[in-house]
């Protein structure tokens, strides 16, 4: 962030655009901020945003991957047992 501006600027400024919906530029003039700083916060913010989803999505993928591994190993010894016990 720039040190220009205080963490509490930016996440009021933040949450003026994303959450409130007010338009950027009318924030920027409110809060005495450049149009452009609030436009870079923007950009971080979503980029941060997409990094956790992504994170959180392929953990969730992992936690399913492994799940459906145990189970196959579940279902090759049940194979394997039934295999055993067919008449020949």
């Amino acid at each position: 962030m720039n040190s220009r501006y205080p963490d509490s600027l930016k996440k009021l400024a933040l949450k003026k655009v994303l959450e409130l919906g007010l338009n950027a530029s009318d924030v920027a003039l409110e809060l005495k901020i450049s149009r452009s700083t609030i436009y870079s916060w923007l950009r971080e913010e979503r980029q941060s945003r997409r990094e956790s989803k992504n994170k959180f999505v392929s953990g969730k993928l992992e936690e399913y991957i492994h799940d459906v591994s145990e189970e196959r190993k579940t279902l090759i010894k049940a194979l394997a047992i039934l295999a055993r016990e067919l008449p020949k």
